[in-house]
């Protein structure tokens, strides 16, 4: 997942040089190495897919969708809660694994929405902004 969000920051972003991104992930994956642990591999995803909604949510924004605004935050607020239950001591119980599962799979449905709604305004629409998001 973490590899995915950094490569999709960076095609969200066509301006955006690729470099800084692949270091990022390198020094992310080589921490998580030395550390012996995927927790920054966690940390990395769970910012990377924070930092999608954000850009959907300006995107979307600026195509005057504000409608998708609120499901992009509904993701993320359901993306940050997986934390606490990733780090929780009943973490392997089955019923805390299906309430990960269907927290996580109500974020995706949330940004599965917002997407969907940011691209129906994107293709509606002209937009007087630039295609660029930065």
């Amino acid at each position: 997942m973490s590899a995915g969000a950094v490569l999709l920051i960076w095609a969200l972003l066509p301006t955006a040089p690729w470099w800084p991104f692949a270091a990022v992930y390198t020094a992310v994956a080589g921490g998580a190495l030395l550390a012996g642990s995927m927790k920054p591999v966690f940390i990395l995803a769970t910012a990377g897919v924070t930092t999608i909604s954000v850009i959907g949510a300006v995107y979307a924004g600026r195509r005057r969708a504000r409608l998708a605004i609120a499901p992009y935050t509904l993701g993320i607020v359901l993306v940050t809660a997986l934390v606490p239950l990733r780090n929780h001591p009943d973490h392997e119980t089955l019923r805390l694994q299906w309430i990960e599962q269907g927290t996580n799979t109500a974020a995706q449905l949330a940004f599965l929405a917002a997407a969907w709604l940011t691209v129906r305004a994107y293709r509606s629409s002209p937009s007087p902004f630039p295609e660029v998001l930065v």
